[in-house]
């Protein structure tokens, strides 16, 4: 048989009791030391009398010189005094700095300054010449460290400011050149994905997760909360590394990729967007920090963000202050917001976690147009729970207990009456 359930009364009366007990074994404390500390003051004065009395009578100091140094005795004692009252506090504090020096000394595991890991390199190739003849030296990585790099035929050519390794080919006297540039195609896959929390070891988030992601398309991942939908996009960003089995960007294992170059061919739409306590134009800069962003550039990602417009119209246009935390705007206001941010980037992977899911009916038919408009020729994952926002998705994949239900095309899961379809009709009903 079950024991009887305590009732709320006794459950109360038992945590009041342990915390009446540590504010009286507290007070006590702090009594101790208060009364010790003005005690130990009249103790000083009365041991400094009749220590200098003591040496007076002995002819070794003489009354004005002890009155001297008693005054000193007192204000040192005093200060001893005022030290011991503080003991209870200096003990929390030294308690504090060890969890906090403990916590400082520690390393992560994954370290996102680390400039270690491969870089791989996408390649765009121009028309010309079919041999390659030589490779030219790796151009560097900023216009002050060269000013030009030598062919080895009398040629030269201007530094680039950004990293491009630089081939010629040759074929009937044209030259062909093949830029290749720090960026990734796109294409993702999880591989047999097996990971829990450190806080939980015994509770597996994602229980062996095979998915792929072809460059360019759209996939969404559904399902109900704590199916592993938002784990799967901390993976992705490398925020932990799986337990098991690999997350793999273009057939590369994360694991050998540097961080860095890893978080930055991807960007995020979280739910609750953050914005900074600056102008519009700031706020939109802060998606690429790795080099002076144009008043152009950003109208351009805020005409693709669905807001241009709308900045336009307010008097002060891109530098509007948006106010802390973004609160002179509203919620879909923000969220195209932060679109625009996410677009200046130019990701090769964009991550929509739960965009619309906060939004009003109204503000998400504008962000979702934006939305749609974002993910043209990139790859994106979609992370919700509004299912009238993944009907147009490539591929819909519906997780339940950290595994592969079902997937497919909004059709073909409908056809299928299962875990989606109930899905689907329980929001209709709502």
């Amino acid at each position: 048989m079950l024991p009887p359930p305590r009732l709320p009364a006794v459950t109360f009366d038992t945590s009041e009791l342990t915390h009446s007990l540590n504010a009286l074994k507290k007070a006590q404390i702090i009594g101790s030391c208060y009364a010790f500390s003005h005690a130990f003051v009249y103790f000083a004065y009365a041991a400094g009398f009749r220590f200098g009395i003591y040496l007076i009578q002995a002819g070794r100091m003489t009354p004005e010189g002890m009155f001297v140094v008693f005054t000193a005795i007192a204000y040192g004692a005093m200060a001893v005094g005022e030290a011991l009252v503080l003991a209870p506090e200096y003990s929390k504090a030294k308690s504090g700095a060890a969890h906090l020096f403990a916590l400082l000394e520690k390393k992560p595991t994954i370290d996102s300054h680390s400039q270690e890991g491969k870089k791989p390199l996408g390649q765009q190739q121009q028309q010309g010449g079919l041999g390659l003849l030589q490779v030219l030296p790796t151009s560097p990585y900023s216009a002050d460290e060269a000013s030009s790099v030598d062919t080895g035929q009398g040629l030269r050519k201007q530094a680039w400011p950004k990293r491009f390794y630089i081939y010629t080919s040759c074929f009937n006297e044209s030259i062909n050149l093949i830029l290749h540039e720090d960026t990734c195609e796109g294409s993702l896959e999880f591989r047999d994905v097996s990971f829990f929390y450190p806080c939980r070891p015994d509770v597996f988030i994602l229980q062996g997760l095979s998915l792929s992601i072809e460059k360019g398309k759209t996939v969404a991942l559904v399902g109900s909360s704590g199916c592993g939908k938002s784990t799967s996009v901390h993976l992705l960003q490398r925020f932990y590394d799986p337990v098991q089995g690999q997350v793999l960007f273009d057939g590369i294992d994360a694991k050998d990729l540097n961080v860095q170059w890893l978080r930055s061919q991807i960007a995020i739409v979280s739910q609750e967007p953050v914005l900074f306590n600056c102008s519009i134009a700031e706020n939109i800069a802060y998606g690429d920090n790795s080099r002076e962003v144009s008043l152009d550039e950003i109208k351009e990602v805020a005409k693709a963000a669905n807001i241009h417009s709308f900045i336009e119209s307010l008097p002060e246009k891109y530098n509007t202050q948006v106010g802390l935390k973004g609160t002179q705007l509203s919620g879909g206001q923000k969220q195209r917001l932060a679109i625009a941010r996410a677009l200046l980037r130019r990701p090769k992977i964009l991550v929509l976690d739960e965009a619309t899911s906060a939004l009003d009916n109204e503000s998400e038919k504008v962000v979702q147009h934006a939305l749609d408009r974002a993910r043209r020729e990139r790859t994106c994952l979609l992370v919700t729970h509004k299912l009238s926002t993944i009907q147009n998705a490539d591929l819909i994949v519906v997780l339940h207990n950290g595994k592969i239900r079902e997937q497919g095309t909004h059709q073909e899961l409908l056809r299928n009456r299962d875990i989606y379809f109930k899905l689907v009709n329980a929001q209709s009903v709502q």
